[in-house]
């Protein structure tokens, strides 16, 4: 889905760069405090703004209630997959964590992006990121992407990742209208993780077969 959306709705957290040197002509800027908007509309984010962390407040609500839903649905198709958060308790060892989380627009950061500070360090853990704005408008769904060269095993991981994330992106329509219908929310994606694991298997079995014959 394309980031660059004139419309959105962002919070007063973030100010536009122009508008801020204006207020504050006697006052230096951090790196990290710019945020970037398609990588080139300049803002700069308070974290401490109370009407910001309200909202973020109410998507980290909004994804336990979506996280709740979307288990249910998920062990119905007999899917190895936890998203709820917590531990995953000793007769569910076997399975895949993934976690969908609801959160505000996505604007880059200048800082330099280092592993230790990306949302994702390892492969134990499938997160994805789910951009509304204060409107319940969807921005993007997006996923980490490694910073470092990828063994085989992990490339296999990536790719699921990556065909997981953009089938998300296509149903962007569905998802923003059915926002807060949990039950019809979770079963689209629900559905969309059990095509991707098909063609995982099927890719997997078509790989194997030409090693055989080989």
């Amino acid at each position: 889905m394309d980031l660059n959306r004139r419309d959105l709705s962002l919070s007063p957290a973030y100010i536009h760069l122009d508008e801020w040197k204006s207020a504050n002509p006697d006052k230096e800027i951090l790196d990290e405090q710019i945020r970037l908007l398609n990588g080139e509309i300049e803002f700069v984010f308070d974290p401490a703004n109370s009407e910001y962390l309200e909202l973020l407040a109410q998507l980290k609500a909004d994804t336990r209630a979506m996280e709740k839903v979307l288990q249910e649905e998920l062990q119905k198709r007999q899917l190895k997959i936890w998203v709820k958060g917590g531990k995953i308790n000793g007769c569910r060892q076997d399975y895949r964590r993934m976690a969908f989380l609801i959160r505000p627009p996505f604007l880059s950061s200048k800082m330099e992006k280092t592993q230790e500070n990306r949302m994702q360090a390892n492969d134990n853990s499938d997160n994805f990121i789910i951009h509304f704005d204060t409107t319940s408008q969807l921005q993007t769904i997006r996923m980490w992407r490694p910073l470092e060269r990828m063994t085989p095993e992990g490339r296999k991981i990536f790719d699921f990742r990556v065909r997981l994330v953009v089938l998300l992106n296509l149903q962007y329509r569905y998802l923003q209208e059915n926002y807060g219908n949990w039950r019809l929310f979770s079963t689209k994606i629900a559905d969309i993780i059990e095509n991707v694991i098909e063609v995982q298997k099927m890719i997997n079995f078509e790989n194997l077969s030409q090693r055989q014959f080989v």
